[in-house]
């Protein structure tokens, strides 16, 4: 990934399914990601997606595989952040992908619909 890549994009929740932006998706692509590690902030205001192995990832979250661009996030996580179907913000930061839920977008700067 390229370090300062940082736009930001909207992303849809689809049942268990965070659907990638095709920007963010190619990005992820090309990189060479298929197992990662979804891990929420102690916040509960952001999800990190960790690509496999990664030095920085915590020892608990929940690993999957990104398929059809889509982030599959498991139901414990899901109630944890309180991820209802609610539109989000995905960017890449530097070698990881975070997703901030709708309630962080006025702190971010951002007045989505």
């Amino acid at each position: 990934m390229e370090p300062n890549m940082q736009s930001t994009y909207l992303a849809q929740t689809k049942g268990d399914r965070i659907q990638l932006p095709p920007a963010i998706a190619d990005q992820i692509r090309t990189s060479g990601w298929l197992d990662v590690l979804v891990a929420p902030a102690e916040d509960n205001e952001s999800l990190t997606v960790y690509p496999l192995p990664h030095p920085d990832a915590p020892a608990s979250g929940y690993t999957t595989t990104i398929d059809d661009s889509a982030v599959r996030i498991s139901e414990p996580i899901r109630k944890q952040v309180a991820l209802d179907g609610q539109s989000v913000m995905v960017r890449i930061e530097g070698d990881v992908l975070r997703i901030y839920l709708r309630k962080v977008f006025k702190t971010l700067g951002f007045r989505p619909a």
